[in-house]
């Protein structure tokens, strides 16, 4: 089995290249990890925002 890769900018292809189906499995599982690294460090501050305790539930 052969996939299709394609590069597009605005809705026009500038490049076609076949690639086999491990080859674009192996890519996308890479990218898949990049991309949550990438957005590691705003999960992790939109977390401790959620899950800090509320100032109307401090103790005075």
């Amino acid at each position: 089995m052969t996939c299709e890769s394609r590069h597009e900018v605005r809705g026009i292809v500038l490049s076609r290249r076949q690639a086999g189906l491990d080859e674009r499995i192996g890519v996308l599982a890479q990218s898949l990890a990049d991309a949550a690294v990438a957005n590691a460090c705003p999960r992790e501050a939109i977390e401790r925002f959620l899950v800090r305790p509320s100032r109307t539930h401090l103790s005075r």
